[in-house]
This record gives C-alpha cells, sequence and structure tokens, in this order.
C-alpha cells in the first residue's frame, strides 16, 4: 500500500470537501503524526470540525460530530502467481474418449496424432493465460518432473516477475523449449518447492498463489503425502493459497487434489468433499476429469483462477498515532479515473464470493477486500483511487 499526508491545512479541507460535497464547521491543524506503510508511504490525521466527515457520496457515510480522521489511498496489493505444471509422460496422451486414462497409464502416447495431446492443449491455454493477465501481476513458471523421471527444481524454470513483455516472452519460450513429456508426477516435491519459492517474495508486499496442473497421482514418493499435507497449512499461514487443477487422467487423485485446495484456501464451496474417504472423491479443488471439451473449460478456468488471484485487496493500515485502530470506524471511498465518486459500504449480509456488493474484512481483520461488481469495476479503472478513511464511525449496509 502507498499512503498519502495531506500536509497542508487547505488542501486537506479542499480533499475532503471534495469527498463530501460539503463541508461544515472550521479545520483544526492536521496532526502530523507519520506511520509506516509497506512501500514506505507515510499518512497522517485531520481533524474537521462538526460535521465533517469522509463520503457523502450514494449512500451517504454518516459521520460522528467532529470526528477525525486520516485519508489513507491504498493501492491494490500486488499478485504473485507461480504456475507448477505436470510434464509427465501421461501428458503425451490424447484426451478421452480417443485415449482413455487407463490406456494413458499403460502406453503414455498419442493415439492419433491429427488430435493434440494434453500436453499442447495445456501450454496453449497457459500462453493465452498470460497474454490475458495484466502487467501489475507477477507470474512465474515451474515444471514438473524436470529430468524425465521424478526430478523437480529449487527454483522455478521462469521466476516470478512483473508481466511486462519481456516475462511473458520468457515464459512462452519456456514452454515451447521444455522437452516432451516423460516420466514420473512428483507432485509432492514440486509444491513444497513452489512455496519455498514462493515464501522468498514476502519481501514484497502482496498475495502469493501457487497453481498446480496435474494430470495424476503422485508416483514418485507417496511416503511424503503426510509431509505434503503439513506444508500446505503452513504456506497458507504466511499468505501463499493454492489452486489445483485436475486434467483428465487424475481421477485417481481427486481425494488429495481436493484435499490440497481445501488446505490451501482455495476450495470451490466451503461444503465441498475433502475426506479423502476413497482416492476418487472430493471436489474441492478444479476437477475437470470430465469435461467434454478440455480446452474451451481449461481457458476458462485459467481465467476465473487468474481473476480470483487478482483479488480488490487493500492492507488496513495502521491507526495515526500508534494506538490499536479501531475496525469500527473504517468506511472506503472510491474515486473513479472520470473524477466520480462514491463510497463502498461495508456489506457483511453476505460472503464475499457469495453475492456480497461491497467490502469486507478478511478472516484476521488485517485486509479489505472489495467484493461483487464494484471489485470488477476498480480493477478494470486504471484511474482509480481508494482511500480507506479512518475515525469515522463505519457505515454498514443494512442484514
Amino acid at each position: 500500500m502507498s499512503t498519502r499526508l495531506f500536509w497542508s491545512p487547505m488542501a486537506a479541507i479542499a480533499s475532503a470537501c471534495a469527498a463530501l460535497g460539503a463541508c461544515s464547521g472550521e479545520p483544526e491543524s492536521p496532526v502530523g503524526a507519520a506511520y509506516g506503510g509497506a512501500g514506505g508511504g507515510s499518512a497522517g490525521t485531520i481533524s474537521i470540525g462538526p460535521g465533517g466527515a469522509p463520503g457523502g457520496g450514494a449512500g451517504g457515510v454518516a459521520p460522528d460530530a467532529g470526528c477525525a480522521y486520516a485519508s489513507v489511498q491504498g493501492e491494490l496489493l500486488p499478485t504473485n502467481i507461480l504456475f507448477v505444471v505436470d510434464r509427465s509422460g501421461s501428458m503425451n496422451c490424447n484426451l478421452p474418449p480417443i485415449t482413455s486414462s487407463a490406456a494413458c497409464e499403460t502406453k503414455p502416447a498419442r493415439a492419433d496424432a491429427a488430435q493434440p495431446s494434453k500436453w499442447q492443449i495445456v501450454t496453449g491455454a497457459l500462453k493465452d493465460a498470460f497474454t490475458r493477465l495484466p502487467a501489475r501481476a507477477s507470474v512465474g513458471l515451474s515444471f514438473f518432473n524436470n529430468n524425465d523421471d521424478c526430478g523437480v527444481n529449487s527454483q522455478p524454470s521462469v521466476g516470478v516477475k512483473l508481466l511486462e513483455q519481456p516475462q511473458v516472452n520468457a515464459l512462452s519460450s519456456a514452454l515451447d523449449s521444455v522437452p516432451a513429456p516423460k516420466g514420473g508426477t512428483p507432485i509432492i516435491g514440486a509444491t513444497i518447492l513452489a512455496y519455498k519459492h514462493l515464501h522468498q517474495q514476502a519481501q514484497a508486499p502482496g498475495n502469493r498463489f501457487a497453481v498446480v496442473l496435474t494430470d495424476g497421482m503422485e508416483s514418485c514418493d507417496a511416503s511424503k503425502l503426510d509431509v505434503l499435507r503439513t506444508e500446505i497449512p503452513k504456506a497458507l499461514s504466511v499468505n501463499i493459497r493454492t489452486f489445483v487443477i485436475g486434467a483428465p487422467g487424475s481421477e485417481p487423485a481427486r481425494a488429495l487434489l481436493s484435499q490440497m485446495a481445501f488446505m490451501g484456501g482455495t476450495a470451490r464451496r466451503p461444503d465441498c468433499d475433502h475426506a479423502g474417504t476413497t482416492p476418487q472423491s472430493g471436489d474441492c479443488h478444479v476437477d475437470m476429469t470430465e469435461t467434454h471439451d478440455f480446452g474451451a473449460d481449461l481457458a476458462t478456468s485459467l481465467a476465473s483462477i487468474t481473476g480470483q488471484a487478482l483479488t480488490c485487496e487493500f492492507d488496513v493500515p495502521q491507526s495515526p498515532d500508534g494506538s490499536a485502530l479501531d475496525l469500527t470506524k473504517v468506511n472506503v471511498h472510491y474515486t473513479r479515473g472520470d473524477g466520480s465518486e462514491r463510497d463502498i459500504l461495508q456489506d457483511t449480509t453476505k460472503a464475499c464470493d457469495g453475492g456480497a456488493q461491497g467490502w469486507q474484512y478478511n478472516a484476521d481483520r488485517t485486509k479489505i477486500i472489495l467484493c461483487g461488481s464494484v471489485c470488477g469495476e476498480v480493477k478494470a479503472d486504471t484511474g482509480a483511487k481508494i482511500d480507506i478513511v479512518l475515525g469515522c464511525s463505519t457505515v454498514v449496509i443494512p442484514a
């Protein structure tokens, strides 16, 4: 997050009144209480006389009498995504019904050379996804295995970097130059090493995601499954979430892949099946084993995953005077690129992904999340400005 301090009392009033549409009362001197924000910014408190408060757009932020507030300009948290892609031998096969999953395990090769392999479809969909992601995202790429057997790299083939054109070119080149799929499926080692690399991104602000795509079950060291189940919650605790895509052929791995998604914080539904009662039961992950158009559905799933990864999240700022922040006195104001404004009200009537139209805190109340259509609007608005306003009672959409 970057922050901004209105040091000039007149500039402060001008900014506040622009948000309000009108102000009453006389301003007091701003308090120069600087505090740290990610990126080294600072912000301060501005006291406004009775009736002065942020907002005033549709929905009407109702101020406390004479409430003092700091207006902190927030930036969408950066997104870091590492795609962890299976290049085991079975990725050479045609899709069902040309080649069944069982037949592919017996002979991992294309039965019909005129039809694409799973690998060709996956690489094409990934290339397309990379070109559609915004440049503010950071993306990397890792393959498993890396030696036609059970090897995995401690570093990705393409490190996680901003998705500017040179990085898009590097990702595309890596997909084109990787050797043809061969060998085993070391999901455990690849995923754990992906977490290690993403954790190195923790020095920079933002959200981190591993997107694991596989068409099979762990075939290299299944004895380490409990280690993986331990590492996934650890990764989530340091803000690394795990999306999982099960391509055709991953039917025997449904239970594991479902558990990975559930423990990794990306379950498709809160009540999804992650019990693991049988190896083939589970639906928390993106299960594409029964799709009738793998290419189109994979493209749609990748768009959905990256859309979720490009979250509308903002850090909750610190209190200007260093005291505990009163989370019942936080409001969000949106200035569009065209200069029009609106208050975004807190909406706790539904889950953020279940129809809420406003903002919410995350589970540990360290982030502010925009929900519903306003999230899409803000992400699409290159001139958007979000102000997180402290000190006036939060306006909540009635239940």
